[in-house]
């Protein structure tokens, strides 16, 4: 019931987050559908449990910023995309508006 509820809450489309019901992460999608020329038949929802996804993001997010090391990220024309403060740090850099 408590999921019925939550998903009630929605439109059509996704939705990812805390998931009260199972613990962890979801991400929800929702979607109606019909029999050829009538009205709403029904709703679907189909939840996916995404809590693994989001600790090895976690994981990646607190490495990038907590090393010592300077890491970025940059396409492979050489554009920066992304730098951790102790790369900002090596260049002499205080923000990332520079």
């Amino acid at each position: 019931m408590e999921r019925v509820s939550l998903l009630s809450r929605y439109d059509e489309g996704f939705y990812e987050g805390t998931d009260p019901c199972f613990g962890g992460f979801s991400m929800i999608s929702t979607s109606s559908y019909m029999e050829q020329g009538s009205k709403q038949k029904g709703t679907i929802h189909v939840v996916r449990d995404t809590t693994d996804r989001r600790i090895a993001e976690e994981k990646y997010r607190l490495l990038f910023e907590q090393v010592q090391e300077g890491v970025f990220v940059a396409t492979p024309e050489g554009k920066l995309l992304d730098c951790n403060d102790a790369f900002l740090r090596m260049l002499g850099y205080t923000s990332r508006k520079n």
